[in-house]
């Protein structure tokens, strides 16, 4: 945040804010290796998420947290995509992180089996395909 421009002050605020947002806050003082892996991961979310990138790919964020860190992490992402209209795509094969989509795009060996739309019911696959190729 340094190299972008950002005050001390400010870049301090601005990661306490996401840390915050994905309940690491108390961890702020401790080394890497002082916390677990799932800990690890939700520290490594917020770091990455802190830069306020428009587009966020996360592949298996929650694959190795526990239930209830992982609803945190999907809270925090649905909280980032309707709050500051971020666009993440969520590579994952846990069903139940469904109801969060607005998008729902099925893969079977690289191929595009079925396409749930739950805000444009008209889309076509071209489309579909355009916006997987990115």
């Amino acid at each position: 945040m340094y190299l972008s421009g950002l005050s001390e002050k400010r870049a301090i605020l601005k990661a306490k804010e996401y840390a915050e947002l994905f309940k690491v806050i108390e961890f702020e003082k401790y080394h890497p290796l002082e916390l677990s892996g799932g800990q690890q991961q939700r520290v490594a979310i917020a770091r990455a998420l802190v830069t306020e990138p428009k587009i966020i790919l996360a592949d298996e964020p929650t694959g190795s947290l526990d239930s209830t860190a992982a609803a945190d992490i999907m809270y925090a992402f649905k909280f980032l995509s309707d709050e500051f209209k971020k666009t993440i795509i969520l590579v994952t094969h846990n069903p139940e992180y469904d109801s969060y989509a607005t998008m729902i795009v099925k893969m079977m060996d690289g191929q595009i089996k079925s396409v749930k739309d739950k805000k444009i019911h008209n889309i076509s696959e071209d489309e579909i395909k355009n916006v997987v190729q990115l």
